[in-house]
């Protein structure tokens, strides 16, 4: 339970530090390190959003800080496990 608890307090950590650009900066190092293309495109979204897709997973990325929950969506949505990113 603690070790859990423990794992749990480090990724929130993480996860308040992270913004849109940082984000996609991880995404592309953890997708390269696993020879997947990662590609970004701006022009299918709107106002502060972009499109980042990895291998034929995709989501839908803010420019501004993330929340817990929007963070831990894309991760899924793009298919990286959480302890590895």
């Amino acid at each position: 339970m603690l070790r859990s608890r423990l794992k749990l307090v480090a990724f929130t950590a993480i996860v308040r530090l992270v913004n849109g650009k940082q984000f996609i900066r991880r995404a592309a190092k953890w997708s390269k390190a696993r020879g997947k293309e990662l590609v970004v495109d701006a022009s299918r979204g709107k106002g502060g959003h972009q499109m980042v897709r990895i291998g034929d997973r995709w989501t839908t990325v803010q420019t501004g800080e993330l929340k817990p929950g929007i963070f831990h969506a894309m991760l899924k949505q793009l298919g990286i496990p959480k302890d590895e990113f």
